[in-house]
C-alpha cells in the first residue's frame, strides 16, 4: 500500500494528466464506433496504449513498487493486445 503525505497536490495533478489522455482515446473510440471514422487509427492507438501499459507495469513489477493488483494488470493489458489484434479492422 502506498502512503501519501499530507501534501497531495502533485499526486492529484499526475492523476489528472493520464485521465485527460484517456478521455481523448475514448472520444476516438466513440467516433469510430458511431460513424466508422478513423477505425484503423483508433485500433492503432489502443494497441499502443495497451503495449505501453504492459511496459510500465512490468517495470513496476520488477522494482516491486506497486501493489499486487497493479502487477496483475499485466495480464489484463496482454488480453487487450490480443483482442485488438483479433478484431483489427480488415484493410479493404
Amino acid at each position: 500500500m502506498w502512503v501519501i503525505p499530507e501534501q497531495t497536490d502533485l499526486a492529484v495533478y499526475f492523476g489528472r494528466c493520464p485521465g485527460a489522455f484517456i478521455l481523448i482515446v475514448e472520444l476516438l473510440m466513440l467516433q469510430a464506433a458511431v460513424n466508422g471514422a478513423g477505425l484503423a487509427f483508433t485500433f492503432q492507438i489502443l494497441l499502443a496504449v495497451a503495449a505501453f501499459m504492459i511496459v510500465v507495469h512490468v517495470w513496476g513489477a520488477q522494482l516491486r513498487i506497486p501493489p499486487v493488483s497493479e502487477t496483475l494488470e499485466i495480464g489484463v493489458y496482454g488480453g487487450l493486445v490480443l483482442l485488438n489484434i483479433l478484431f483489427y479492422p480488415a484493410q479493404g
